[in-house]
């Protein structure tokens, strides 16, 4: 069984690692984005089909990614709760108890992901098909 501060150091580790996957995600999405806007005179149903297929392989990859370390944090919150029960945790591990576990927090961010995903992917379908119509 971990100790407290190896308890603690993994929840920190864990959770710097989701927001850098978020961060990533994000800026993944707004590169496509922005490269169908500004380069959508050359976009060509074979290049379109390419990027939402690689837009939707790799959110599925790092979705699976996200939810390994989801699980990991909850389990290292299940720990902390154990541990409680047998010793006293300093302010810090308190604190991580009284909140509520990662994955409840990260259900906050899912409708945000999922709406992003399918902007993402609506807005090259729309880029390709306005330049489409218009040619």
């Amino acid at each position: 069984m971990m100790d407290e501060a190896e308890i603690t150091s993994q929840i920190i580790y864990r959770t710097e690692i989701l927001w850098n996957l978020t961060q990533w995600w994000v800026s993944i999405s707004l590169a496509v984005i922005v490269a169908s806007y500004v380069g959508a005179k050359h976009l060509t149903l074979a290049l379109v089909s390419l990027i939402v297929f690689m837009y939707i392989f790799y959110s599925v990859a790092l979705a699976q990614a996200t939810g390994s370390h989801v699980g990991y944090l909850d389990a290292l919150y299940g720990e902390l709760v154990l541990l409680a029960e047998t010793t006293d945790l300093s302010l810090i591990g308190q604190l991580s108890i009284e909140k509520t576990t990662l994955g409840s927090r990260m259900s906050l961010l899912s409708p945000f992901i999922f709406v992003s995903f399918f902007v993402t992917i609506g807005f090259v379908l729309f880029a390709y098909l306005r330049i489409k119509r218009n040619s």
